[in-house]
This record gives structure tokens, sequence and C-alpha cells, in this order.
């Protein structure tokens, strides 16, 4: 169903994902937008994903604009592409490889954040250690039920006040990193949380494409963190990584622990968990000592 003319929240979806999946996500978008037709919805994504066309997925869903993103585009570029190019008062981000729950959309169009308000992540329904650690590395800390001012939001079922963001040239110009994002806009105003706008992330992963991929966005991290900063401030961040696997380690069993929710999972998957927590260490380290290198570029 077309978008309404002058919508007042726009959801990004951000294609970053296995055609299948993606079609699944926007399956389940498309039916709920019928119900919803003043929501706009578009997809931002590359003409490919891992080599697989997304030409079929997108000719699947011909009512929802389609935004083909240059192909040095990263993961924080196409979402700021996306918005960029969005008209909503309020612009919600979800990622191609997260399900909505049935009511996900309409409590999207009810949102008012004053900066910034993030959902729940929920897993999937994995089968193997390597995929639970992989969803606890990335999303344990946005696991339901979430704290009410959190110091961080995440990249997917998230929504933002337009007002609140860059202005356009730099949204599409840099992209949006929410670490960074939200760490400013918190700092302006408190963030905000609603455990009841849940979605459930469904990847899995081969375990080389997982591991390089912790590694380079760990190393992108690292090298935005102390992009323009003095040596003296490199060097220390630089010890501080050595305690770093460790450190995610136990964030994580922190995570998990508090919510008292999938304790025996995160155990259960606990050596891949360290070896992500050394993979993301070992390139955020790199970040500090010799920048991004080409690390950005690989965040896809």
């Amino acid at each position: 169903m077309p978008s309404n003319p002058d919508p007042r929240v726009s959801i990004v979806v951000v294609g970053y994902a296995p055609a299948p999946l993606l079609a699944r996500c926007l399956a389940v978008l498309s039916e709920q937008q019928a119900r919803y037709p003043d929501a706009e919805l578009l997809v931002v994504a590359h003409a490919e994903h891992k080599g697989t066309l997304l030409d079929p997925v997108r000719a699947r869903f011909p009512a929802i604009p389609w935004i083909v993103a240059p192909v040095d585009h990263n993961v924080a570029r196409l979402r700021g592409l996306g918005i960029a190019r969005s008209r909503g008062a309020v612009v919600a981000l979800l990622e191609g490889d997260c399900i909505p729950a049935d009511d996900w959309l309409g409590r999207v169009a009810q949102l008012a954040p004053a900066v910034a308000l993030g959902g729940a992540v929920e897993p999937g329904d994995f089968r193997r250690g390597l995929d639970w650690a992989a969803y606890f590395a990335e999303f344990s800390q946005f696991m339901a039920p979430l704290p009410e001012r959190p110091a961080q939001l995440p990249g997917t079922n998230v929504a933002y006040r337009r007002a609140a963001l860059p202005d356009t040239a730099t949204l599409e110009g840099e992209g949006l990193y929410e670490t960074f994002l939200n760490a400013d806009l918190g700092a302006r105003a408190a963030l905000a949380t609603d455990s009841a706008l849940v979605v459930r992330h469904e990847r899995t992963w081969r375990p080389a494409d997982l591991l390089a991929t912790r590694y380079h966005h760990g190393r992108g991290f690292g090298g935005l963190r102390v992009r323009g900063q003095p040596p003296v401030k490199r060097m220390a961040y630089l010890g501080l990584a050595v305690l770093l696997p460790f450190v995610l380690v136990a964030r994580v069993l922190r995570n998990v622990g508090r919510r008292r929710r999938l304790i025996g999972r995160a155990l259960a998957s606990l050596p891949w968990i360290a070896l992500l927590s050394a993979s993301w260490s070992i390139g955020e380290f790199a970040g500090y000592a010799a920048g991004p290198g080409s690390s950005l570029e690989k965040w896809r």
C-alpha cells in the first residue's frame, strides 16, 4: 500500500541481511502497514548481499520504495542514506535480519520520543552455540526487560525524533554510527526504552564471516573513538584494550544474569562468546594503534 504523502513516522529497513531473511522481514512489515497506511516504509540496500542479488526480493514487494545504495556504503551509511530520503518526523530503523512482533508497526506509529527510544531485540530460535554467541555479543544489553534510562540503544529497533538527528548532508556523507550518536544525544536528553517494542534477531552465521565481522566492527569502533585524539590518549586506550576480552565476556554474563533469562544458553555458548570477544578486542586494539584502516568499508 502506498505511503501517506505526509507521514508522521518513517520506517527505514536496512537491507543488510540474506535475501530470504530480508523477504521475511518485509512480508511482516507489509502486512502490518496495511493496517497503518500513514506510516512510510522504505528499504535501503545494496544490489546484492554477499553475492546474492536482492532483485527478487525487491520485485516481490513492488509497493515498497527501494533505494539501491552505492557498493561502498557500509551499514552506517545505509542508515544515513535511508534517513535522509525518508520524510517522517519520527524515523525508526530496522535491520533486515530482524523480524518484528505482530504489533510492532502499530507501536512505532504511536511513538513520540524526546530524542531517541529503543526497543527489545530478542533472540530467534537458534540451534547452534555460534549463533547464540553472536546474538549475546551484539544484543545481550538489549534483551527484555530493558532499563528505563539506558546508556546506549541498539542499531536496530530504534526510533529517533528527526529534529535530534544530524542534517541530511551529514547523514548521507558520514552515515549514522549509533554508539557515538546515542552517547551525544544521551548527554543532552534522556534516552528511553520500550520493552514491549520487540523484534527477533534471526541472523545465522558462518564462523569465518562472524569472526571477521567482529574484528572489523571492533577496529572501526576503536579507530573512530580516537579519531583526532592526541597520541597520549591513544596509548591509554591501548593499555585498557589488553583487558578488553575479559571485560566483554563479563559484560555479556552480567547482562544475562540481570535479566535472569537464557543463562544456560549463555553458559553453553561461552567458548564462542570468548572467541568473539577476543576478535573484537584485537580489532579495537588495532583501531587505537593504527586507525580504522579499511574496516569501516567492510561493515556490511
